[in-house]
């Protein structure tokens, strides 16, 4: 017999509240690998082959394709009124990465016209804006299952939105009449707690933490900075006693990475090795942590030919610690 924790019982303690349901679990877990985001770029049959084997290469066993989804404003409730890539294109690139031996998943990413990010969407009409998302959710769901994916984001860094549980919880069930996999949501590294992870299979986190403020980036201080980030990534998904998923993690090959790991638009000198760098301080914090189901690295752009300041990392000392860490990982 397993006797309760009496700690729990006392009517000011600080016991985490207990999960609402068992998570659905993943059957691929600690298959690591890439967000690959070509968007609607043109690539040859056997370009593709050859990125594909270069992932593989690398240890990674699982690919995830964004599907971009958009409305005309923030503020407006359109879910699925315009494209700005083709949906059709990112399921083929999905059923091109298993077709080569990777396990797949799809990423919905939500926009505008105007590229605006999602974590300020404050529709004014709110239901009619959940209504038009569950149907487009639930229709990419069904997509996903058609192709096998073995895990399915329902959502995305949606911080102002996340505050209503109650409707998110809707969605998700919504979702999981559509499919058997894991379901994660994820949040933005700046906001992680949300009041609906008993409904989700998995804490998904967009990991673009900062590792430091500014100013010196000594490998200790990296890793200082990882295992503070970890900590904290962990606390909330034991609370709900939940695997972590990190959804996305990328540091594009700049002098900033460690400060402003999202930033890949402002220019700043080269540093690749500042990049493979803060990688390894990842690697270093979770090694060994069961905890964590998935990494997705973000692999944004065409691996043909990498940008030397983005954040893809083929061809770079990054690469080298994605070997490790994938090949660690896999033996869990």
């Amino acid at each position: 017999m397993r006797w309760p924790d009496l700690r729990c019982l006392w009517p000011f303690s600080s016991c985490p509240p207990a999960a609402a349901r068992a998570p659905v679990p993943f059957a691929d877990a600690y298959h690591d690998g890439y967000v690959l985001a070509l968007w609607d770029a043109e690539i040859p049959r056997e370009a593709l082959a050859r990125i594909f084997a270069r992932m593989k290469a690398t240890g990674a066993r699982h690919l995830t394709i964004p599907v971009l989804g958009c409305q005309t404003d923030p503020a407006s409730a359109d879910v699925g009124a315009c494209e700005i890539a083709s949906r059709a294109r990112a399921l083929d690139l999905a059923r091109a990465g298993r077709d080569h031996g990777l396990g797949v998943g799809l990423l919905p990413i939500l926009t505008t016209r105007r590229w605006a990010w999602r974590g300020e969407f404050e529709p004014a009409d709110r239901a009619a804006w959940f209504a038009a998302y569950t149907r487009w959710i639930v229709a990419l769901a069904r997509d996903a299952r058609q192709i096998g994916a073995s895990e399915f984001v329902v959502g995305t860094e949606f911080t102002r939105l996340y505050r209503h549980a109650e409707a998110w919880a809707r969605v998700i069930a919504a979702v999981r009449g559509e499919i058997s996999c894991p379901l994660v949501v994820t949040v933005n590294w700046s906001d992680l707690d949300a009041g609906f992870w008993g409904d989700a299979d998995a804490f998904g986190v967009s990991a673009y933490h900062p590792l430091v403020a500014r100013g010196p980036t000594a490998q200790e201080a990296l890793d200082a900075g990882w295992r503070a980030v970890r900590d904290e990534i962990r606390r909330v998904a034991r609370a709900h006693a939940r695997p972590v998923h990190v959804t996305e993690i990328g540091y594009p090959s700049m002098t900033h990475a460690a400060a402003r790991p999202w930033d890949g638009s402002t220019p700043s000198p080269p540093d690749p090795e500042l990049q493979a760098r803060c990688f390894e301080a990842f690697r270093r914090a979770w090694d060994g942590d069961r905890d964590l189901v998935r990494v997705n690295v973000w692999a944004s752009g065409d691996p043909r030919a990498p940008d030397p300041l983005g954040f893809e990392t083929f061809g770079k000392p990054a690469e080298a610690v994605m070997e490790r860490m994938f090949g660690e990982r896999a033996r869990y």
